[in-house]
């Protein structure tokens, strides 16, 4: 599934360059390490915003660096959905290997997450 890119899109204003976000989910060392690998200012949110408030809130920077850990404390792999969020807002993000992402990858697209749902119900219908 993907993020709703009707909330979550790109702004019409002014995007300040050179700072990060991320929502505190117990990895804010690995955020700031990514931070500075970057050469970016980084914000650290906690993750109690409403849902509304949080695609004016991306519009505002370059960066989401999406790096969290698990209840066990291991890092989770796996591109979230505020990291998708993200990408459809028209923010850069980095994920949980360092990998820097730009735009919402084509499996994230409401297109292709509708043409997916429209093939998998023709295959329950020929069942």
């Amino acid at each position: 599934m993907g993020p709703d890119t009707c909330l979550f899109r790109p702004g019409d204003g002014f995007r300040p360059w050179g700072n990060a976000l991320t929502f505190s989910h117990s990895a804010d060392d690995e955020a700031k390490a990514y931070a500075d690998k970057a050469g970016v200012r980084l914000t650290i949110q906690e993750p109690s915003l409403q849902h509304k408030e949080i695609p004016a809130l991306l519009r505002r920077f370059e960066y989401y660096i999406d790096v969290k850990r698990g209840v066990k404390g291991q890092i989770l792999e796996g591109l979230g959905l505020t990291g998708q969020e993200a990408l459809a807002s028209g923010c850069r993000v980095i994920r949980w290997d360092g990998k820097v992402l730009q735009g919402l990858p084509e499996e994230n697209r409401p297109e292709s997450v509708a043409k997916r749902y429209f093939q998998l119900y023709e295959e329950l219908l020929k069942r």
